[in-house]
């Protein structure tokens, strides 16, 4: 078994009903390439079975610590099923890109269970009336709560999961296997979870006192304050708009699909600019052409937040959480668009991108692993 750390946790504290926090991906499978007989659901089912050992992820579950006196546990889920998880969806006739669009929605807007294997695999058939896309074509919607792994983990999970046409050998494990499920007990009960609980608070306690050391001079009231105005002020913050509300469970998902090429061209026309501020410019372009419509574009630039993968060399990339956040605006307060590509590709000193992360998350966020700690972020 193994704690959660604190980033990861903190994906469990916000995770809510009406927004869950968990991670979908979606790929789209072309049949035409499979040599013989086409792919069935079992063999999809059979094909994921025998690769779950590249990760732990796919076989443990987590047990939270009673009365939230730590972080909670990964442990071997000793009631895994893969029929539990992965799932067989198809579209109804006649199978169009709009009720695509409305499954993926309903499905991505569920939680995932945490009782079990945080993560559900959907293999979605009858995609045969979408343009694009050729007849015979499934999609596999992946869905894996964000205390698990981020969109970096996730996306190189994936692909841990699949084969190269040709390729020899086994599968490769893309983290360390936990110890095996034999020597972990078969039901992980309250008391086995204290008692771990008070142990590592203890140790983490001796293990935090330099870095504590090091960092808390820096966490002053003032400073903390100082940090909240640089985002939230007039100055830096973003202005109020109709996406300034309560939000239900619903979700309505859609995507577009662009023309790498195309893209470049767009980058080109400024020096320096990059593939990441085209895009930028082009959905800065996109919300300033919806709230126009709407009679409700504000003076100032909408800011937009992302996440940045933050690991180093050859850290492990496949399980857990090394993320940070950026805020920065989307000029949707120039309206020429080359313009605002221009803005992104050369933001001014004063509004450079700004960093909103875990307060450094290998000190802080484990730094608060205090004897009987509250296991809050």
């Amino acid at each position: 078994m193994s704690k959660l750390s604190g980033q990861d946790a903190l994906f469990l504290k916000v995770d809510r009903p009406h927004a869950a926090s968990h991670c979908t991906m979606i790929y789209i499978y072309d049949q035409s390439t499979v040599e013989g007989q086409r792919l069935g659901f079992r063999q999809i089912v059979e094909h994921i079975n025998e690769r779950l050992d590249v990760s732990p992820v796919f076989k443990r579950k987590i047990v939270q610590v009673p009365f939230g006196l730590g972080y909670p546990y990964w442990v071997e889920d000793d009631l895994f099923d893969i029929d539990f998880h992965v799932r067989h969806f198809a579209l109804p006739k006649p199978g169009d890109w709009r009720q695509f669009c409305i499954m993926v929605s309903r499905i991505h807007a569920r939680s995932v269970d945490l009782s079990r294997a945080p993560w559900e695999m959907y293999v979605i058939e009858g995609l045969d009336n979408i343009e694009g896309i050729p007849k015979g074509s499934f999609a596999i919607l992946t869905k894996t709560h964000h205390a698990a792994m981020d969109g970096a983990a996730a996306a190189e999970l994936t692909w841990a999961l699949h084969d190269l046409a040709g390729a020899q050998g086994k599968p490769v494990a893309v983290v360390d296997k936990t110890p095996p499920a034999a020597s972990l007990p078969l039901r992980w009960g309250p008391l086995d979870t204290v008692s771990r609980m008070l142990t590592d608070n203890v140790m983490a306690s001796a293990r935090m006192a330099l870095p504590l050391a090091r960092v808390l001079p820096k966490l002053t009231v003032a400073s903390l304050r100082k940090m909240a105005r640089s985002v939230l002020s007039s100055e830096g913050g973003a202005p109020r708009t109709r996406f300034n509300s309560n939000v239900t469970s619903s979700r309505v998902w859609d995507s577009v699909t662009l023309d790498l090429g195309v893209v470049k061209q767009i980058k080109n026309l400024v020096p320096g600019a990059t593939v990441n501020d085209a895009v930028l410019a082009m959905v800065g372009g996109a919300m300033r052409r919806y709230l126009i419509a709407k009679d409700e574009l504000p003076e100032k630039s909408l800011v937009t937040l992302a996440p940045v993968n933050t690991r180093q060399g050859n850290e492990s990339v496949a399980a857990g959480n090394t993320v940070s956040m950026l805020t920065f605006p989307l000029r949707t307060d120039i309206e020429d668009p080359v313009a605002r590509l221009a803005a992104h590709a050369r933001p001014a000193p004063s509004k450079r991108v700004g960093h909103v992360s875990c307060l450094a998350q290998g000190v802080v966020c484990d730094a608060v692993r205090s004897p009987l700690s509250s296991g809050g972020v």
